[in-house]
């Protein structure tokens, strides 16, 4: 339990490499009608929604669609169905049958001037041998005889069912599809249920839905309101409108009610290759204000930062927004574009972080309701380890916050990570032995990314990462910040020791411009407790320590 605690927490991991659909099928496997209906559901979804790279690295083709496409064949090829039928709206009814040594899975596609068939041949092993369009030969008015709206009432209904502990109700008076029949029951329902909620707590209410379509399958989504932790519920329907599928998300609906005296505004700034959306919280009145953008730490974070059910980010806006600071929180470029970067073999932490610091700063420096020469960057754990190279390209910013940063590298934090935990239940198993053995040596090629190989990885990164951060001495360069800086740390966080905080205090400590505190009591995420701090405290309800917020407004708007 300890390992999957520290797998999930550790903060130097970069982002999360998806598991390859591609196909390695035993020698007796034989691809039928069930497997090309999945398959080329998905598939079609793939190469109507322009994911043209994932539609030819994540599906198996023989080998001669591997010659004959590629991502920009797709795209070619689509690029012209488009200037004939005009854009693509809806999948419309499916059919799948078997012809031979080959299976061929059939979805209608309704365009904005037009219909067709597409057509996706499987030979027998399951690879894709080909795709075309012929007729549409579905019924489009029957085929539609549920719409948006309707699956929305059906999707509210059963959830509430559900919610509301109606077990048998939601299973007898909604179809599900032969799959969900075979996987869940009343029972079923009642211990997924009965789990969420100890997480969760009680239901409150639905607030916000969306609906979307998954090859073809129809998708409503929820957002639902509980005591502790919000959640987007999604139910899937198939197209005979049975229940297909029920999984729960991330809540994207916003809040029911902001904090009193705030407003929120969505938005999307930074490159044209890299577009990231996330919310400007205000204070209500109209004015023109000091704002703050908030840098992530590691991993594929959300604008919230969201850890467990702590949001500390959203914290941070809605106090200051209350007290008259413009907040800048966005969803971090791994957590959007997960899938596409973990291909990138010469990503950095450039690429993961500074470069859309720079571009988000840029963003408010150029509102009008922002006070020009009031703009603050505060980076927390990754996001202050490379504030001082934050500080380079931001030249539009007024005063940097360091939050829970480390000051010697990430490589030499993680064997330090790794042994406390293992020393938490005051028992060290061999097994937990070998993992620091293990990882110690892994650290040294961190350290020495010579070592690496062109394509290993290591930690989540490839080997242009580590190089890059091998030069890397944030006390140093911190020296050449000469805008007002605050540092600050947690006396009881577990993921970057104090030890961290007093280096770069004892090399600063005399720069006028540079402001100092450690904070009794606070974990790595900010939040105050008494206890030995441990990674299942991140799955209770925290806010951001008070006075510490109440010093970030007063740093900011009182200077250095």
């Amino acid at each position: 339990m300890k390992r999957a605690i520290l797998l999930l927490l550790c903060i130097f991991m970069v982002f999360t490499v998806s598991c390859k659909k591609s196909k390695e099928p035993e020698e007796e496997f034989i691809a039928d009608e069930k497997y090309a209906k999945a398959t080329g559901a998905a598939y079609l979804s793939d190469l109507f929604s322009g994911n043209y790279e994932d539609a030819y690295n994540e599906y198996p083709h023989d080998e001669a669609m591997e010659n004959a496409v590629d991502a920009n064949a797709y795209e070619e090829i689509f690029d012209g169905l488009y200037s004939q039928q005009g854009d693509f709206k809806a999948f419309r009814g499916t059919q799948t049958k078997t012809e031979g040594e080959y299976t061929i899975f059939t979805s209608g596609v309704i365009f904005e001037k037009g219909e067709l068939n597409a057509n996706v041949v499987f030979d027998s092993k399951g690879d894709i041998a080909g795709i075309n369009f012929s007729e549409f030969t579905f019924d489009r008015e029957s085929s539609e005889r549920l719409g948006d709206e309707e699956l929305n009432e059906i999707a509210k209904g059963y959830l509430r069912d559900l919610l509301e502990e109606r077990y048998e109700d939601a299973y007898n008076n909604y179809d599900h599809n032969d799959q969900m029949t075979e996987m869940v029951n009343p029972d079923e329902y009642r211990n997924i249920f009965e789990e969420l909620k100890e997480t969760a707590g009680q239901f409150i209410e639905f607030n916000g839905n969306d609906s979307s379509q998954k090859g073809i399958y129809s998708i409503v989504t929820m957002g639902v309101l509980f005591e502790k932790q919000n959640y987007n519920m999604n139910v899937s329907f198939d197209e005979n409108r049975d229940i297909a599928g029920l999984n729960f998300s991330l809540y994207t609906f916003g809040e029911k009610v902001l904090p009193e005296g705030t407003r929120e505004m969505d938005v999307e700034f930074g490159l044209q290759e890299w577009k990231l959306t996330g919310k400007i919280t205000l204070p209500e009145a109209d004015g023109v204000y000091p704002a703050l953008v908030l840098v992530h730490g590691s991993g594929p974070n959300n604008m919230n930062e969201t850890v467990g059910l702590n949001e500390p980010f959203k914290d941070i806006a809605y106090k200051l927004a209350q007290k008259g600071i413009a907040v800048l929180r966005y969803d971090k470029r791994t957590f959007t574009y997960g899938e596409k970067i973990a291909e990138l073999k010469d990503f950095t932490v450039y690429d993961e972080t500074i470069e859309d610091a720079a571009e988000a700063v840029k963003f408010v420096h150029g509102l009008d309701y922002v006070e020009k020469d009031r703009i603050f960057v505060l980076g927390h754990s990754l996001g202050g380890y490379l504030m001082p190279r934050i500080a380079e390209v931001t030249p539009e910013a007024d005063g940097y916050i360091m939050a829970s940063g480390i000051y010697s590298s990430l490589a030499e934090i993680v064997p330090y990570q790794i042994d406390y935990l293992n020393k938490l239940d005051g028992i060290v198993t061999d097994e937990e032995k070998k993992l620091l053995e293990d990882t110690e040596a892994v650290v040294d090629k961190m350290l020495n990314p010579d070592a690496i190989n062109e394509n290993e990885i290591v930690f989540g990164a490839y080997k242009a990462y580590w190089e890059d951060l091998s030069q890397y001495d944030p006390i140093e360069l911190a020296g050449n910040i000469e805008k007002p800086a605050y540092v600050f740390q947690g006396d009881r966080d577990y993921q970057v020791p104090v030890k961290e905080y007093d280096a770069i205090f004892k090399a600063l400590n005399g720069r006028k411009n540079f402001t100092f505190k450690l904070y009794p009591g606070l974990n790595h995420l900010l939040v105050y407790g008494e206890d030995k701090p441990t990674p299942q405290e991140y799955y209770s309800k925290g806010e951001v320590y008070e006075p510490l917020l109440e010093d970030l407004i007063g740093f900011m708007k009182g200077g250095n």
